[in-house]
């Protein structure tokens, strides 16, 4: 991924409204940009948003907040 497209998906994310408690908005975007790179996505009962990648080797966690 490009610095340009990366900058171009920050702006996108910041343009979205997310305000604590009310992310839903947030967590459907990544969960569709996600699924362009074959991750599986699933959005638990408390609202946290999980996307899983399958293969082998190392297992890496990205963590942030939607709000």
């Amino acid at each position: 991924m490009t610095i340009s497209k990366i900058s171009n998906l920050l702006s996108e994310l910041v343009d979205i409204p997310g305000p604590v408690g009310r992310e839903e908005e947030v967590q459907r975007y990544l969960a569709d940009k996600w699924k362009n790179f074959n991750l599986k996505t699933e959005i638990d009962k408390v609202g946290n948003l999980y996307g899983y990648l399958s293969g082998e080797g190392p297992h890496w966690a990205i963590v942030s907040h939607a709000d």
